[in-house]
């Protein structure tokens, strides 16, 4: 627990300059795009399928890019519009510290919104499962495996390797450009890596929304709304009073 009152602490540090900082929430790319096109092709080719399965692929990704699209048109636009509301009240000018029912709330569509995503893949992908053979299953998994994480590089991958440069790289990626073929065994060190990403990725999103509830718990134990902005900036710049805050954990 300790440790996690020190990143709400270091958090709190850059409420000031994160909350003075307009929020482009329209170019901040926040889910998973639907599947393209040319990544179902791609998909076809690396499972070798026949044109019979290829034709019934192609069947299974019209009704997923239809099932994209009303996700697309509610539980994401859902959230695309509080986060734009939410980015609008806190402009360059305009110092405040939102209130934590709010955070939580955008916190809990983001998340809504993410399952619902995650639903509509995992659903293209059942689909198409039992028309293939064992082999093909076998490959499908780690297409899965590598889906699935993208959605968590784009968030919270991409903020951890800011603190931890070695959460930035993806291993699977990186032994594929430097081998034509995976060896049996590869492939299952692989796989194994994968779905440990996976797990780690998942808890290290519900560590960050921890963080946040820590932090905000702190910010009415400080005082810190009833702060205007150069007097929030003092006290942070005062070494003594950080260390003491670092040291209530």
């Amino acid at each position: 627990m300790a440790y996690l009152r020190q990143l709400a602490t270091l958090f709190i540090v850059l409420v000031p300059a994160f909350f003075s900082t307009r929020v482009y929430s329209q170019a901040m790319p926040m889910f998973n795009d639907p599947l393209r096109i040319r990544e179902v092709e791609a998909y076809a080719e690396k499972l070798e399928l026949t044109n019979q399965q290829k034709e019934a692929v192609l069947q299974a990704y019209d009704r997923y890019v239809q099932a994209y699209e009303r996700v697309r048109n509610s539980e994401v636009q859902k959230f695309e519009d509080l986060v734009t509301a939410f980015a609008e009240r806190f402009g360059f000018m305009q110092f405040e510290i939102p209130q934590h029912d709010e955070i939580k709330t955008i916190i809990d569509k983001g998340k809504r919104a993410m399952s619902s995503i995650n639903r509509v893949d995992n659903s293209f992908f059942d689909n198409i499962t039992g028309m293939l053979t064992e082999p093909q299953q076998g490959i499908l998994k780690r297409i899965r495996n590598d889906r699935e994480l993208a959605a968590y590089r784009i968030i919270v991958l991409e903020m951890l390797s800011e603190l931890n440069r070695s959460a930035r790289p993806n291993l699977s990626k990186l032994v594929n450009q430097v081998v034509d073929e995976e060896s049996p065994e590869t492939k299952v060190v692989l796989e194994t890596y994968e779905r440990r990403m996976l797990k780690h990725a998942e808890d290290s999103l519900n560590t960050i929304i921890e963080v946040i509830d820590l932090a905000f718990d702190m910010i009415d134990e400080l005082g810190l709304r009833d702060m205007e902005r150069e007097e929030m900036f003092m006290l942070f710049m005062d070494e003594e009073k950080v260390v003491d805050f670092k040291s209530r954990g």
